[in-house]
Order: C-alpha cells, then sequence, then structure tokens
C-alpha cells in the first residue's frame, strides 16, 4: 500500500472519533436526541444548558442520551430550557432605565 494514501485514509476516519464542540477525542461518547449527533458527554451537556440545540443541525435537544451499554440499557438526562418560558416584558423592567429599548 502506498503510504501517503495510508495518511489520508486514517485521517479521514478521524473525525468520526471527535466531539464537534471541543474538537478532542470523545470521552463518554454521547448523543443529542432527537437528532442523534454524537458530543462529548459534559460538552453537549454544558452547550444545552446554555442553548438547547444541537450545535450542528439546530434541531432543539430535548435529551441527552449518555453511558450507552446496549440498545434497551443508557441513561438519558431531559433538557428543560431554562429561560423559554420567561416573558421578554419581564425581563425588560427589571432593567435599569437607560438599558430599556
Amino acid at each position: 500500500m502506498d503510504e501517503g494514501r495510508w495518511h489520508v485514509e486514517s485521517m479521514a476516519a478521524e473525525p468520526d472519533n471527535c466531539c464537534p464542540i471541543c474538537l478532542d477525542v470523545l470521552e463518554e461518547a454521547s448523543f443529542a436526541m432527537p437528532c442523534l449527533h454524537q458530543f462529548c458527554y459534559e460538552c453537549i451537556l454544558w452547550r444545552a444548558e446554555s442553548k438547547p440545540e444541537c450545535p450542528l443541525c439546530k434541531r432543539r435537544i430535548i435529551s441527552v442520551v449518555h453511558s450507552v451499554w446496549a440498545d434497551d440499557d443508557a441513561e438519558e438526562n431531559i433538557i428543560t430550557p431554562a429561560t423559554a418560558s420567561l416573558d421578554p416584558c419581564s425581563l425588560s423592567a427589571s432593567l435599569p432605565r437607560a438599558q430599556r429599548h
């Protein structure tokens, strides 16, 4: 096999093992639901707490599935958006007058 070709093929396979958020090797591989994009557990949980949308496809993240041992054996964290239920009017009422629009 040509050495240059092997190098290109091995590099092409590496992104499957990388987290799209931290760009490092996946640690505790987890899945954003329902899109099933894969991330490190800590990375996607951190992201979903501040912005519950998949960084790759922008779909709303409903839950994060992690610690997958088998098809029917995994843990799931349900994601509830912290600011989705806040009324924008109540937010502006708490701002100083100079910052209100």
